[in-house]
């Protein structure tokens, strides 16, 4: 299994996601939560790079390879 995560931010735009979506459709990917920021990074959006985080160590140690 092969997984993609987004991390970015953006001023205006925001279309992103649906873009590299779009892009990967042919490979099998399961999409883990995007952390998308308009601006500057909040103290949420820290949290949200957290949660990210431990969901690919989580994934990482269920595969072995952690």
């Amino acid at each position: 299994i092969r997984y993609m995560a987004l991390i970015g931010s953006f001023g205006w735009g925001g279309a992103t996601l649906q873009r590299v979506t779009e892009l990967l459709q042919s490979v099998k990917l399961e999409q883990l939560d995007p952390v998308l920021v308009k601006g500057y990074p909040r103290e949420k959006d820290y949290q949200a790079l957290d949660r990210l985080a431990e969901n690919i160590a989580e994934k990482h140690g269920a595969l072995g390879i952690a």
